[in-house]
């Protein structure tokens, strides 16, 4: 449902939670607030890495500044994230099979994804990262 311009008017938007901040909800600012005070994710860059191993840890350098990174297996088969090196197959998240890891709000200057397809080999990760 959209509301217009003078339906926000009494409500408050809030960002962040230790460093909380009030500002008008307008459409306008709606549209345009940051998260963390860095300015909104313009550039997105896909990345298709074929792992043509399975059990074999991968990676993939995120662009400097990444805001958010969605990461799924092309194939129907689970993939092992983790962000350490060496860490994929002890220490990992487990995206199950025909579902997607998107996390947002970031603000930190690299990030690198480390990730195995345990059950097939050949298997794409399908990674999106805006910045």
């Amino acid at each position: 449902m959209s509301k217009s311009s003078g339906e926000y008017n009494e409500e408050l938007f809030r960002l962040g939670s230790a460093n909380t901040i009030q500002i008008p909800a307008t459409e306008e600012t709606l549209r345009s607030v940051a998260v963390g005070g860095a300015p909104p994710a313009t550039n997105e860059v896909i990345y298709n890495v074929t792992m043509n191993l399975q059990s074999t840890e991968y990676s993939q350098t995120l662009p400097a500044n990444v805001k958010a990174f969605e990461i799924k297996c092309r194939g129907a088969n689970p993939i092992q994230l983790s962000f350490t090196a060496g860490q994929s197959n002890t220490n990992f998240i487990t995206i199950p099979a025909n579902s997607a890891y998107y996390v947002d709000r970031l603000n930190i200057p690299s990030l690198t994804l480390y990730f195995q397809c345990r059950t097939a080999a050949g298997q794409v990760a399908e990674i999106v990262a805006w910045s």
